[in-house]
């Protein structure tokens, strides 16, 4: 897998080793994206939150937007087209703290997998974000992920934990100092995709927000008013989403050549040859995997800017031949798209920037090997039960400022096309959902659950 969310062979992974940072997490967006559009929808936002970390992602007219490259650690650039991810230390694992201050903080340390939560009963002494929501009740103490048979909650010490380090300093009882934990991890990943989003130009109203990874369908209900999002989505494997993502994935190959000169010094020979050798470089990685297809692609970009800027906007260009002048309508059309504004105040904008050369940084080729098509659903059998029938029981949750008495539900025992509303808990192997009481949750005809204020 590779972080731009396309498949290559061991042997092409040996010579570009640097295309698989991040390609765990862009795999999952993969997944998102597909789920998404089998759903009906092209625009969403994605966070996938594990035991240490939340990766967002945004996904626009039903392609993953990218960037041209991180700067992980040390300030050393990894220039490689990949899935643009923005990744926060909160995750399941995340350590609530009083800091130096007095106020409370959680993450980005993080309790990991060894020892855990304390909650896990394997040595861990500071509470977590996975503490709070088990002694909060959202997470069932009798229910380990996986069924483990050989793992129990160790719920008593995670109680004395976290009075003795969160409530206590805090002034606090025990729900309430669980409660401020799960407040303030979700406060951080709110605006982790505010940053992603509304700081990039686009409105979260706009977009379904897709919840995936171990821990974020715990999240979703919080996320869903506080953003003010319509829809969110949890698929029905959220836990397992970015393995499916490797399976699903297309295979590509990205090339870039520089050019660094205004554009109307370009030749179009030139950008044609340019384009012919990617092509051609693609085409024969791709026919070395022998990999089963049904098509092969090509996604051809140009890096532009206005002379003078620093920024560079990604122009998708169209099928055919390359003149400065296509370039040029091209980017002109992106840059309003991300830029232009409405307001009176920039009625001159386009007649400004007519007037200041545009510079070409470089030139991109995708190479697609498009895979057959695979569904998830096609793979989930419909249950023939009632929403009676995947009630287990009920169990007291605590919601807002007491214990309230909430069914629980069976994911997999979800008849499609049901709906109900919270206070609720869906419990399946590899993730716990958690319903607030303002939520309504309806049951689409592949089992994903689509929740929407009530």
């Amino acid at each position: 897998m590779q972080s731009n969310g396309g498949m290559m062979s061991v042997e092409s992974a040996q010579d570009f080793s640097v295309n698989t940072i991040l390609s765990g997490p862009a795999a999952g967006v993969i997944a998102a994206t597909k789920i998404a559009a089998e759903s009906g929808f092209q625009n969403l936002i994605g966070y996938d939150m594990g035991g240490t970390s939340l990766d967002v992602s945004l996904v626009t007219e039903g392609k993953p937007v990218v960037s041209n490259g991180i700067e992980p650690e040390f300030g050393i650039p990894i220039m490689v087209s990949m899935i643009d991810i923005h990744t926060i230390g909160a995750g399941g694992g995340s350590i609530a703290r009083i800091d130096e201050g007095g106020l409370l903080q959680v993450g980005p340390e993080s309790a990991g997998a060894e020892p855990g939560p304390v909650c896990y009963g394997l040595g861990g002494t500071e509470p977590t974000v996975t503490d709070a929501n088990v002694i909060l009740g959202r997470i069932n103490p009798d229910y380990p992920i996986a069924r483990a048979t050989d793992f129990s909650f160790d719920l008593d010490t995670a109680r004395s934990v976290l009075i003795e380090k969160i409530g206590k300093p805090l002034g606090l009882s025990l729900e309430e100092a669980a409660l401020a934990i799960l407040t303030i991890a979700n406060n951080r990943i709110a605006g982790s995709i505010r940053r992603i989003s509304i700081d990039r130009g686009h409105d979260p109203r706009d977009f379904v927000l897709f919840s995936f990874g171990g821990g974020g369908p715990l999240m979703v209900s919080f996320l869903l008013r506080e953003l003010g999002v319509s829809q969110a989505l949890v698929p029905y494997y959220p836990g397992i989403a970015s393995a499916w993502g490797c399976v699903i994935a297309d295979l590509q190959h990205d090339f870039v050549t520089m050019i660094n000169r205004r554009l109307s010094e370009l030749d179009p020979t030139d950008a044609e040859g340019i384009f012919a050798e990617h092509l051609a470089q693609g085409e024969r990685l791709i026919k070395r995997e022998q990999v089963p297809l049904t098509q092969v692609s090509v996604l051809r970009e140009a890096e532009i800017s206005y002379e003078g800027q620093t920024h560079v906007i990604r122009t998708p260009l169209p099928a055919g031949p390359v003149s400065p002048l296509v370039i040029a309508e091209s980017f002109r059309r992106a840059y309003l798209r991300q830029y232009g504004q409405v307001d009176e105040t920039f009625s001159g904008l386009e007649t400004l920037l007519d007037s200041i050369p545009i510079r070409l940084l470089n030139l991109r080729t995708s190479v697609i090997g498009v895979r057959p098509n695979l569904s998830l659903k096609d793979f989930i059998p419909s249950p023939k039960t009632t929403l009676q029938d995947a009630q287990k029981g009920v169990r007291p949750v605590y919601v807002e400022d007491r214990f309230v008495e909430c069914p629980i539900y069976d994911r997999s025992l979800l008849p499609w096309g049901s709906d109900f509303s919270g206070p609720a808990v869906i419990e399946q192997p590899d993730t716990t959902i958690w319903i607030e009481p303002w939520v309504r949750v309806r049951v689409d005809e592949g089992g994903n659950l689509f929740l929407s204020i009530a």
